[in-house]
């Protein structure tokens, strides 16, 4: 795989971004937007195998080098409107996970310039009332015994694995912990069971990528697919949660359908 542009950090709407833009980019522009305890840097390797897009990877307020406290999902979609206008042009925005549940409400706005949206196993517990009370895989009970930094330390340990985490240094643990009420922020809007996103709003295309799950996220992603007006369903063959870490080109395979489809 060939390295494409360097990447450039800067600063746009309040937000850390880093942006992978080649001689004459074509189609619309790929803003891609993290999921829980992540962070914009988690795409690069996405990016890299989009050599013909200009790619913008963004981090989420209260998370990687973005400033600012915990929100929940409404706080995180206002922040895309306005780093989308800041930006300019046409864009498809991709999230993982949660971002994607922040890329459907940032599409509920009618931002201009948004033209299509994919997801990737994203939550939306309101549409499936049984899974609310397995929303954060008990980090919310951490959090009410033992405080945000603890419960970011057991999501990412449930994530990862116990051998992954013990394999960080002192600063990544660190710097992971103090996440922890951003992260207790979201888990609480989505464990709420209420609707998030006004999906009956959301007018632009878009694309529900579904994994090798078949528990939550799986059902979720159907029902995303049902009650939008304009969606279609993409499997990724195999892929676990972290598609975008584990199996890059199957993720950029996906974004590149985004574009292709628009």
């Amino acid at each position: 795989m060939t390295a494409g542009p360097v990447r450039h950090r800067s600063v746009v709407a309040g937000l850390a971004v880093q942006r992978w833009t080649p001689d004459g980019p074509q189609g619309p522009s790929v803003l891609l937007l993290h999921g829980a305890m992540d962070r914009g840097d988690s795409f690069a390797r996405t990016a890299r195998r989009l050599p013909g897009r200009d790619v913008v990877a963004v981090d989420r307020r209260g998370y990687g080098s973005s400033p600012g406290g915990p929100q929940g999902v409404d706080g995180h979609a206002a922040d895309v409107v306005a780093l989308l206008d800041a930006l300019g042009g046409d864009w498809v925005v991709v999230g993982h996970s949660l971002g994607g549940t922040v890329a459907l409400a940032a599409a509920a706005a009618h931002p201009p310039g948004l033209v299509a949206v994919a997801t990737f196993e994203s939550p939306a517990p309101w549409l499936d009332p049984p899974s609310v009370a397995r929303v954060g895989g008990g980090a919310l009970e951490v959090a009410d015994r033992d405080g945000p930094a603890a419960a970011a330390e057991h999501f990412f340990r449930r994530m990862v694995g116990d051998p992954a985490w013990d394999r960080q240094g002192p600063g990544f643990r660190a710097a992971r912990r103090a996440e922890g009420p951003a992260l207790v922020a979201e888990l609480r809007d989505l464990a709420s069971g209420d609707a998030l996103v006004d999906l009956s709003a959301v007018a632009v295309p878009v694309l529900v990528g579904l994994g090798a799950a078949r528990g939550d996220l799986a059902e979720q992603g159907r029902l995303l697919a049902r009650a939008l007006l304009d969606a279609r369903t993409y499997q990724v063959a195999g892929a676990p949660h972290g598609v975008h870490l584990a199996a890059p080109d199957a993720f950029a395979a996906f974004v590149g359908m985004v574009g292709a489809w628009h």
